[in-house]
């Protein structure tokens, strides 16, 4: 698979631009996307009108796998592959099981699927999808249970990756000139605080107006 940033010159998807429009933030597709299609969960007339879609991702290679996220949940896999050599596969168990998983160029020790990095899994912990729905990969409705042996702390492992990874694009020259290390860092972190949020329940809608404040 081609692993160069094709869409790298593209701006940062910020929180707040993914709140404004998510078709719009998530309109220019990673290199590793086939193809994408949005749906609006139907809510009454009380609902908050800023109502985020669900986000169904076709990609895979040998094997096509369509998982379905949140608009958060996708704008951080857009912005992570953005990096040179970094990229998302459909990986199987050696099952029927198949998922998305996080692949970095000459680091395959420290691979980890896209489940347990958007869920923040523990140490000791694994992390289960909902059995009539395991398309379904939206943090809120994956569980989690105690694992037999601990693993790597996936999320701290893979972003000390693209930390490295950003700063040596930067330093290499070839970083989009509107961009910096600091910056898109930054805005990772960012979507990962409101990821986390929206994982118990919370709206980004409702969200921004707190991070402003803070």
């Amino acid at each position: 698979m081609d692993t160069s940033p094709t869409f790298a010159p593209s701006s940062l998807i910020t929180p707040e631009r993914l709140a404004a429009d998510p078709q719009a933030a998530l309109a220019a597709l990673p290199h590793w996307v086939h193809k994408i299609e949005f749906v609006t969960p139907e809510t009454g007339p009380e609902a908050h009108p800023a109502v985020q879609p669900i986000v169904f991702i076709w990609a895979g290679e040998t094997h096509i796998l369509y998982e379905a996220h949140t608009p958060l949940a996708a704008a951080l896999m857009w912005e992570i592959t953005k990096l040179p050599g970094v990229s998302i596969a459909v990986n199987t168990n050696g099952s029927k099981a198949r998922y998305f998983r996080f692949t970095i160029a000459e680091v395959e020790e420290d691979l980890t699927t896209v489940a347990r990095f958007l869920k923040n899994v523990g140490t000791d912990e694994q992390v289960l999808k909902t059995p009539a729905r395991k398309w379904d990969q939206r943090p809120e409705t994956l569980m989690t249970r105690p694992a037999r042996k601990a693993s790597k702390d996936s999320r701290a492992v893979l972003m000390g990756h693209i930390e490295r990874i950003a700063k040596e694009w930067e330093a290499s020259g070839k970083m989009p000139a509107h961009l910096t290390a600091a910056e898109y860092i930054a805005n990772l972190y960012r979507l990962l605080v409101l990821l986390d949020q929206e994982a118990i329940g919370r709206e980004l809608c409702d969200l921004l107006p707190t991070m402003r404040e803070a």
